[in-house]
């Protein structure tokens, strides 16, 4: 593997799959679960970001803080982190980092009228909150795009 850019771009890319599913996207003929493991595989490797700037001996330019401390401070990439490793290890393992278990509450997969567009909705249960899962995923990348170098 090479540095932690690689595994950003692919963070991008589940975000676009992402982002593509919560607009309308052709079907692919696979059973619903298949959006749902796209919706996960976002958060993992959103998350998992952290793990290759850690290996990759990343220094902030823009924010003086750990990979680790930042995820931590931050309300959408803890939530982030504790899905990935609720999905990851089947339940959470350790104290959740955004301060609650998140839970995926609700998902949804619409076809419009005969069409074979399908839309993908989900959303997450976090302390008393209600949050739709596309947004989330848009809050973490905005936070990434705060911490990494232009």
């Amino acid at each position: 593997m090479s540095d932690w850019q690689e595994q950003w771009e692919r963070v991008n890319r589940y975000y676009d799959r992402f982002e593509r599913m919560n607009g309308g996207v052709e079907a692919h003929g696979e059973p619903a679960d298949y959006y749902f493991d796209d919706m996960w595989s976002f958060f993992q490797n959103c998350f998992h970001l952290r793990d290759w700037l850690k290996a990759g001996h990343f220094c902030p330019d823009k924010i003086a803080k750990s990979p680790d401390a930042y995820v931590n401070e931050n309300e959408f990439l803890a939530i982030c982190a504790d899905l990935a490793n609720a999905t990851k290890h089947m339940m959470l393992t350790h104290r959740p980092k955004s301060g609650a278990e998140p839970k995926r509450v609700n998902r949804s997969l619409a076809v419009t009228g005969g069409s074979p567009v399908v839309t993908f909705k989900a959303a997450v249960k976090h302390k008393a909150n209600l949050i739709d899962a596309f947004q989330l995923a848009t809050h973490c990348m905005a936070a990434w795009r705060e911490y990494l170098p232009d």
